[in-house]
């Protein structure tokens, strides 16, 4: 069998056990979480995904460099949802479009990487990676990492689980701050109060969620207007499946397989460009699996491997900084796209793939990146960046009224109200990721393992089955 886990690089190793083994879990590595890590495995349904019973049953480790990503991704897009309600265009220069800082504020670049990490990541674990050490009789063991079926059938009916518990509370969550007129300090302070109390009825709710899986795919403009930060769930559940139908079908092609790449990625940039930003991330996990980026890593001089940095980054910055090249690349290929989503643009698609490469090729990079406080901070990604609208447009302008009454600066109160929707998000984003986002994993993880073992019979009461002569089964009624 084999089965992938990741070393702190990242790097697949082999498991030690087998199913001939007689453990009563094969597939299980290391020894069985105490404490508090198994009271989170069991919240999240980790218990179910990793069961280690089966090889659908494995969840490999995370590769903590990626979470450590997703993370300052996440800070971008906090940062571009105060700063866009906060400010206009003509104020603090240091970080509008014509500064180099603006890429700490820049939303939609933002948006743009997370999209990158999460074809990247999801990706990463749906293969089967041989080790070089594995003893195997000549020809039964493929040379190059192969799909897991198993682990990409069960990822994708978990997908959409991981979406709806977010989605239904941040919509009652924004909703009912609206309602209850906890926004209507925007308007004294300048700021464009948002139309989240227009949605006046739960038939009005209902409506605003499942467009938030439909509808405003394309209507990014209405989505952003209603719905906050979650405009954006379409494409990350779309290009979710996007990724994985990609993978479906290339995953075990030969080497040439990167030509379909580009010309799936040229076709999804002139139509449903959110997909050609998570297929970079795709491309890059599969480079991952068949040891391309761990050769680059260990095998290249280090003059190499620094010259190959010095010239993505170098092009990365090129495509941020120089505006006549930024702009007009911007424009040309955003002619060709016929969905028109001027959120999403080419200089930013590139400029967080030259990152990541980067990144996947250097050992310090990711030892910076995966540390045990990224990796934590990671995972509270998804509540910073929803949550960051509901305190913008509830408590700065409580704040920023306050100390304005009191003679405060603009520039302070710009930057104190900062800090504490900063302080306040990630507190938030804490309880999000326990309350919100591990139940929402645990149901896709209970509802797959229950399809998983419905024969027809699992669902009886009362039933038993019993085994007949010749291997056959049959239902008895107790």
């Amino acid at each position: 069998m084999r089965l992938g886990a990741g070393d702190q690089l990242g790097e697949y190793i082999a498991p030690t056990t087998s199913s001939s083994s007689g453990n009563s879990a094969p597939y299980r590595r290391g020894p069985k979480p105490t404490g508090l890590k198994a009271l989170y495995r069991a919240w999240s349904g980790a218990n179910l995904a990793d069961s280690g019973k089966d090889d659908r049953h494995v969840k490999l480790p995370h590769l903590g460099y990626l979470d450590g990503m997703k993370f300052i991704a996440a800070w971008v897009v906090l940062n571009g949802t105060y700063f866009a309600a906060t400010i206009s265009d003509n104020d603090y220069t240091a970080i509008q479009r014509s500064s180099p800082l603006y890429i700490v504020r820049s939303t939609n670049l933002g948006w743009t990487f997370l999209l990158v990490l999460m074809g990247r990541s999801l990706i990463t674990p749906l293969w089967d990676v041989p080790s070089p050490s594995a003893p195997a009789a000549a020809g039964a063991q493929p040379k190059s990492a192969l799909i897991s079926w198993a682990r990409l059938t069960r990822a994708m009916l978990v997908r959409p689980f991981r979406f709806i518990l977010p989605v239904l509370a941040v919509v009652a969550v924004q909703w009912g701050v609206a309602a209850n007129g906890d926004t209507a300090n925007c308007n004294n302070v300048g700021m464009d109060e948002p139309y989240w109390r227009l949605v006046s009825n739960f038939a009005g709710y209902c409506t605003l969620v499942f467009d938030l899986f439909t509808t405003y795919e394309t209507s990014t403009i209405a989505g952003q207007t209603f719905a906050g930060n979650l405009w954006t769930n379409p494409w990350f559940f779309q290009a979710s499946y996007g990724v994985y139908v990609i993978h479906l079908m290339l995953g075990n092609l030969s080497s040439n397989r990167y030509w379909v790449y580009a010309l799936i990625g040229f076709f999804s940039w002139t139509t449903y460009n959110y997909i050609f930003a998570a297929l970079l991330g795709l491309v890059i996990a599969d480079m991952h699996a068949h040891g391309h980026l761990h050769k680059i890593r260990t095998k290249w001089p280090a003059w190499q491997r620094l010259s190959l940095h010095a010239v993505l980054i170098a092009i990365a910055l090129v495509f941020q900084w120089v505006p006549v090249i930024r702009d007009n690349v911007n424009s040309g290929l955003a002619t060709i796209n016929v969905t028109d989503h001027p959120e999403l643009t080419f200089c930013d698609a590139i400029f967080a793939a030259c990152w990541l490469f980067c990144i996947e090729t250097s050992g310090i990079a990711q030892t910076v990146f995966g540390n045990i406080v990224m990796r934590n901070l990671g995972k509270l990604s998804a509540g910073m960046v929803l949550l960051a609208p509901v305190i913008t447009y509830t408590l700065v302008p409580d704040i920023a009224l306050n100390m304005h009454n009191n003679g405060s600066s603009a520039s302070s109160v710009l930057g104190v109200c900062w800090v504490a929707m900063f302080g306040i998000v990630f507190a938030l984003a804490i309880a999000f990721h326990f309350a919100v986002e591990l139940p929402s994993k645990m149901m896709g993880e209970v509802f797959v393992e229950l399809m998983e073992n419905w024969n027809g019979e699992g669902f009886r009461k009362g039933g038993n089955v019993v085994k007949k002569a010749g291997g056959a089964a049959k239902l008895s009624k107790k």
